[in-house]
């Protein structure tokens, strides 16, 4: 029997009478509840007075509303699961082969991952410097359009002859480590490789080593070597590095 048709039945012995939209009323609010108590003050705001009947009548509707809800609830999942094991061979084969690459596109996005956070830093580090560069570029030329070399104080113009060196050193080492890059060579070794075999870093082995000295390049500068042999261009090329690393803090500490 229905919930509707046994309440239909029940209003006639509490009430004497049965109406359709009274019976659908009172289901939905029996539905809506969190419990009787619940039920019962809708019905007292509705103009129903609720005594020892009424209050029995509604305790047992509540409890056949949501024992049907749950008793529905139970038959869907037991269909379900009564289909999933009725499932045919081509059909299990098929579930399995959907599990397997679940499987392997989660190994695949934790394999991946670690990779594209290096690519992503990487371009984040190169994207700050030329940011910093270009900030730094825009504060000379702003204060050589609005000052005259006449109206800067002694201290204001070393500062802006300091940042122009900054700005120099930074731009030449950018094109000096470019080509030092590409044109970087190994001597011959027992190993194999001849004079022209390009240079080829040494990881130890260690992951993201190849990264780290990447970013070691980007943020302190790496010393720059020309494969001079007198000691003239060994010192100056030592002075040169010392100037290039003042020039990268000098960088880093722009706001």
């Amino acid at each position: 029997m229905s919930v509707h048709t046994w309440l239909s039945d029940k209003l006639h012995s509490v009430l004497g009478m049965s109406d359709g939209s009274v019976t659908e009323y009172l289901v939905q609010q029996a539905r809506a509840a969190r419990d009787v108590e619940a039920v019962c003050r809708q019905l007292t705001q509705g103009g129903i007075d609720v005594d020892a009947d009424m209050r029995g009548l509604v305790t047992e509707l509540f409890d056949r509303v949501h024992n049907a809800f749950a008793e529905r609830l139970r038959l869907k999942d037991e269909a379900s699961t009564r289909h999933l094991a009725e499932a045919t061979p081509a059909q299990q084969k098929a579930f399995e082969e959907a599990a397997k690459r679940l499987k392997l596109e989660k190994e695949d996005r934790s394999k991946v991952l670690p990779t594209l956070r290096i690519d992503s830093r990487r371009k984040y580090l190169v994207k700050r410097k030329d940011d910093k560069l270009k900030e730094l570029a825009g504060d000379i030329a702003d204060e050589e359009y609005l000052f005259d070399e006449e109206t800067l104080t002694e201290k204001e113009k070393k500062r802006l002859e300091y940042k122009k060196t900054v700005l120099k050193l930074a731009t030449d080492y950018d094109k000096v480590r470019d080509v030092e890059t590409v044109q970087r060579y190994a001597m011959p070794s027992e190993g194999g490789g001849g004079v022209d075999a390009p240079y080829q870093e040494d990881t130890d082995g260690r992951p993201h080593q190849e990264h780290r000295k990447w970013e070691e390049g980007q943020m302190r500068g790496t010393a720059l070597s020309f494969g001079a042999k007198d000691k003239m261009d060994r010192y100056q090329q030592h002075q040169y590095q010392l100037v290039l690393e003042d020039e990268i803090e000098f960088i880093k500490s722009l706001p």
